[in-house]
C-alpha cells in the first residue's frame, strides 16, 4: 500500500504543479515610443528609392537620345508596365529612359527580359549616381 500511497502522491504533485504555472506566469506590456521623423524618413526614402535616387543598385535603360523620343518612350512604357517605376534623366547631351532600382543583377535581369519583349533595346546598367 505505501507505494500506491507514493505514487499518489508523486502524481498529485506533478499534477498540481503543471496547474499551478499559469498562475504564476509574468505578464507584461511593451511601450515602444517613436518619434515621428522617423515615419516621415521612412517614407522620404521610399520615394527617393522610388524615383531612383537612393539606391547603388541597378536600372534597365530603355532609351537614351533626345527629349522628345525620351518622352515618348516613357510614355509608351508607362502604358504597357505600371509595376517598376520609370524616369527620364538628363546626362550631357542625352536623355536617358530608366526603369526600376534594382537591388541585385539578378532581379534587373529578370525584369529586363520582361520588359524587352516590348523595348527589344533595353539593358541592365549600374549607373554611376554621384551626379
Amino acid at each position: 500500500m505505501s507505494i500506491q500511497k507514493g505514487f499518489n502522491l508523486r502524481f498529485l504533485v506533478v499534477v498540481f504543479g503543471m496547474l499551478s504555472t499559469g498562475v504564476f506566469a509574468q505578464k507584461g506590456t511593451v511601450n515602444v515610443y517613436q518619434d515621428d521623423k522617423i515615419v516621415s524618413l521612412m517614407k522620404l526614402k521610399n520615394d527617393l528609392t522610388k524615383e531612383n535616387k537612393v539606391n547603388e543598385g541597378f536600372t534597365i535603360q530603355l532609351y537614351s537620345g533626345g527629349e522628345k523620343t525620351a518622352i515618348d518612350t516613357i510614355e509608351e512604357y508607362n502604358n504597357l508596365y505600371s509595376e517598376w517605376a520609370a524616369t527620364i534623366v538628363y546626362a550631357t547631351p542625352n536623355y536617358k529612359v530608366w526603369v526600376g532600382n534594382f537591388f541585385t543583377r539578378l532581379e534587373a535581369d529578370r525584369i529586363a527580359l520582361k520588359i524587352k519583349e516590348n523595348f527589344p533595346g533595353a539593358f541592365v546598367l549600374k549607373p554611376d549616381r554621384r551626379n
